[in-house]
């Protein structure tokens, strides 16, 4: 997938929700591959955002098996790592 489409496919699925209500909002983006793997994208929606860095982590070729653990360290690690290790209550 290309940072472009990716882009697109974040603003429509924050458009649909509704929008953003808290700064900072990860959105989780799971593609099927066709070499039977998934790619784990994880992508703050927050519209002050520059493209450049609204992806916060990318994993690629994650198998079906992994893909509930690799995507629960690549959250845990954005936390860590852009939220100071706390998630915001508000």
């Amino acid at each position: 997938m290309q940072l472009a489409s990716l882009l697109e496919t974040v603003q429509a699925s924050i458009a649909q929700a509704g929008g953003l209500g808290l700064q900072g909002a990860f959105v989780y983006i799971v593609t099927y591959e066709l070499n039977n793997t998934h790619t784990v994208w994880l992508v703050e929606g927050h519209r002050s955002r520059r493209p450049g860095s609204v992806v916060l982590a990318c994993e690629r070729e994650v198998n079906c098996d992994t893909l509930k653990g690799v995507s629960e360290a690549v959250y845990d690690q954005a936390i860590r790592d852009h939220n100071n290790g706390f998630i915001p209550l508000s």
